[in-house]
């Protein structure tokens, strides 16, 4: 045997030797039980899965776009959100014509890819300039990195936790869920939500069917998060990475904003959407190439599909091209058409399909059609204007200083950055490169544009005084922001130096921020759900209190029950047992309809009802709140109904659950 064999051999032994004392060590030292392990492979392939239709996003949206002249971020960004927009609509064609199984869309997602390929890994190797944007930055801007990836960790851990947020369980995943039960995308008379635009939760029935509701809810953190990465991109190009850096803390600065990645929403969407209008934009009056307007219009068209208040995009979009060309009338004429007419293209997908379904193109708005009423109409959009006049004439200050997550009202906390720089843009205006102001000037009219409409749109109902309707031009404001940051950044002579007492607030505000996302994380033991360590019922009945323990009950009564619930919107946790109460008018216009408790009752009976659960909770507070769509003869009549169901099965005095059974 040869010198170099037995050196070998005497090495590959000495390995041996470390992997067995290793794996001996790990017989009796397990690092994790078996549910951790499983936890840990589902959290892997959910992230997985997401990006696996982030990139086929991407790879269609490159095989589509040409955004030469744009930094490599910001066109993967764009290329990712346009491409996920076209499967929204190959989903919503299918499910509507042929219909759709669980395994059509694995089929899909491969064939997609492989037929694709060139396309995802030109697509991929755009992200590696995203080592290069790191080293380019300095100190301030890589701890600005740092405390936006922590926060971006604490919220990946509650999209990867089973789904708890309101809108979530009441209809975002809901309607998906819906679609992969019957195996089509089809109109639901019991909840109107099937009406409105439904771009984000045709991805979103694609992700359910690959990886569940945690997946869908990856999906939606991953592109918001890829977006934020994409506007540093973005700024660093048109200002300065260091203003970069603050336009993205400027919006990830807000609870709301930041914690909302992970919620399974809809809002984020339209922001990203709004992004790619807004970047557009700004290259069509740079460069004044036709493609760009008509790639604006479909971005544009792209947040209109998400909700229809995401339309502010379009409006203030239109208005900055309007503006643009204000010299020209042949010109205004030609690019307002030309942007109006890609945005309404892509729209008008969801539109044929109510007018197919219900013969209202908008359903469920401004008249009766399909499953809406006259009574129904007037809850779902007449609600008296929120505030006074402060809220018209001041509203980026109430905005900010009044929002409060979950509270009523503005309902959005969006940090303080956004309003303290944004306001700043105009502070150095003749001393800014041309570029800079370019830029400056596309977002200060999309920005100003849509706090018109936000002031106005509040004076016709209460409901759109709600910040996260506006989202789509949030874009906007980071850039603002970002500028506003650069002008301070010009003021450098002592003895006061603003720049750095500037960036000390934009630190000590993300550092605030990371504070309330970690905490609220950890309080609602999100890590551990993630990570397996705690059961899926103590997680869930952890953060939905009382209402779990009722719709388990409900998913436990015999085979063919059929639960009627009663101020409850949320029916994701007991379908397709239970119909949801989706926008609490059920009580009040079967009420009119049928006058009394009694014949209630009776044609609840008829319509197949079994059982009732009653959010007790719920209407007590809408009639202690002094709810305007309700009157009084409601609240007599439901006393009465009280009494004819008698106590039923209590629920903490939360819920109530009736047998309707004679």
């Amino acid at each position: 045997m040869t010198r170099n064999r037995r050196f070998w051999l005497a090495g590959m032994a000495g390995f041996l030797w470390l992997f067995i004392i290793t794996a001996s060590y790990y017989v009796t030292h397990k690092p994790f039980t078996a549910s951790v392990a499983l936890a840990l492979i589902l959290a892997i392939w959910r992230v997985l899965a997401a990006f696996g239709l982030t990139a086929l996003g991407g790879a269609l949206g490159k095989a589509i776009l040409r955004l030469d002249g744009l930094d490599p971020l910001v066109r993967a960004t764009l290329e990712s959100a346009f491409g996920l927009g076209m499967l929204a609509f190959g989903t919503l064609l299918i499910g509507s014509t042929l219909g759709f199984s669980r395994w059509v869309f694995w089929i899909a997602l491969i064939a997609l890819l492989l037929l694709l390929r060139w396309q995802m890994l030109s697509w991929l190797r755009q992200w590696q300039t995203l080592g290069g944007l790191w080293h380019a930055s300095d100190g301030f801007g890589r701890t600005v990195a740092v405390l936006i990836g922590s926060c971006a960790v604490f919220t990946l851990t509650i999209a990867l936790s089973p789904p708890v947020k309101f809108d979530a369980l009441a209809y975002h995943l809901t309607l998906p869920q819906t679609y992969l039960e019957g195996g089509r995308v089809v109109y639901l008379p019991w909840h109107v939500m099937t009406g409105l635009p439904q771009t984000v939760e045709m991805l979103y029935t694609w992700m359910m069917a690959l990886a569940g509701a945690e997946g869908a809810a990856v999906l939606g953190w991953l592109a918001s998060h890829m977006m934020v990465l994409g506007l540093v991109a973005y700024l660093r190009q048109s200002v300065d990475l260091r203003a970069a850096w603050v336009g993205a803390a400027a919006l990830m600065g807000g609870y709301t904003l930041a914690a909302s990645t992970a919620w399974a929403y809809v809002d984020w969407w339209g922001l990203v959407f709004g992004f790619g209008m807004l970047v557009c934009l700004d290259h069509w009056q740079q460069e004044q190439r036709t493609n760009w307007l008509v790639y604006a219009g479909l971005f544009a068209g792209l947040a209109l599909s998400c909700k229809y208040t995401a339309g502010v995009a379009l409006l203030a979009g239109l208005v900055f091209v309007l503006w643009h060309t204000r010299r020209s009338m042949t010109d205004l004429v030609k690019s307002g058409g030309m942007f109006a007419t890609a945005a309404v293209v892509v729209m008008l997908p969801w539109l044929v399909k109510n007018t197919l379904t219900t013969g209202n193109p908008v359903y469920p708005l401004y008249f009766d059609s399909g499953a809406m009423t006259a009574v129904r109409r007037a809850v779902f959009q007449e609600l008296p204007h929120w505030g006074d006049w402060r809220d018209a004439l001041l509203l980026p200050w109430r905005a900010t200083y009044l929002g409060v997550d979950g509270y009523d009202g503005y309902s959005v906390s969006i940090g303080p950055l956004l309003l303290g720089l944004g306001a700043l843009f105009w502070l150095n205006w003749r001393g800014l490169a041309d570029r800079v102001r370019r830029t400056a000037e596309t977002a200060a009219v999309i920005g100003m544009t849509g706090l018109a409409i936000w002031a106005v749109g509040n004076q016709f109902s209460g409901y759109l005084i709600q910040t996260r309707f506006y989202y789509s031009v949030f874009p906007a404001f980071a850039v603002l922001a970002a500028i506003g940051y650069h002008n301070l950044n010009q003021y450098h002579q002592p003895p006061v130096r603003l720049a750095r007492l500037a960036s000390a607030l934009v630190l000590l505000v993300l550092g605030l921020n990371l504070v309330e996302v970690g905490s609220d994380a950890l309080v609602r033991k999100a890590p551990q759900a993630a990570l397996g360590q705690e059961a899926q019922v103590d997680y869930l009945t952890g953060n939905l209190g009382w209402y779990y323990p009722a719709v388990q009950a409900v998913n436990g009564l015999p085979e063919g029950s059929k639960v009627l619930l009663l101020y409850e919107n949320r029916s994701y946790h007991c379908r397709p047992i239970c119909f949801p109460d989706e926008i609490l008018d059920r009580w009040r216009r079967d009420r009119i309809e049928y006058d009394s408790a009694a014949g209630v009752l009776d044609a609840w009976r008829d319509e197949g009802f079994t059982h009732v659960l009653i959010s007790r909770a719920g209407a007590a507070f809408l009639r202690e709140s002094g709810d305007v769509h309700s009157t009084g003869d409601d609240w007599r009549a439901l006393d009465d109904l009280y009494h004819l169901l008698g106590a039923g099965v209590d629920f903490g005095g939360v819920y109530s659950l009736h047998d309707l059974r004679p």
